[in-house]
């Protein structure tokens, strides 16, 4: 369970690196892999934390409306970790202000 797990968090991570590099199709693949395995463990956490993601990765591409649909999907739940939830909130600010 902790290797599927620390796999997960791999794949979270190389989602950001090739966001570094600029490459937003890639970097929302690697997000979608982080959840497909975090689900073979039962991590819903991630899915959540995936919209997130997806909602940053719209915030650099300049794509306000994805950035505060994403966003709300998370703050909508209220089985949601309010870490996740906060974060959602300030993506879904920062596209407002993006707007």
């Amino acid at each position: 369970m902790e290797l599927t797990i620390l796999g997960s968090r791999i794949a979270e991570f190389a989602g950001y690196m090739v966001q570094e590099m600029g490459d937003s199709r890639s970097a929302v693949w690697w997000t979608e892999q982080a959840v497909r395995i975090a689900a073979l463990v039962g991590d819903r956490d991630m899915s959540s934390y995936a919209l997130v993601r997806r909602s940053l990765i719209a915030l650099y591409c300049e794509e306000p409306t994805q950035v505060v649909a994403f966003a709300q999907q998370v703050g909508r739940n209220p089985e949601v970790p309010s870490r996740i939830r906060w974060l959602a909130a300030q993506r879904e600010a920062q596209g407002h202000a993006l707007r």
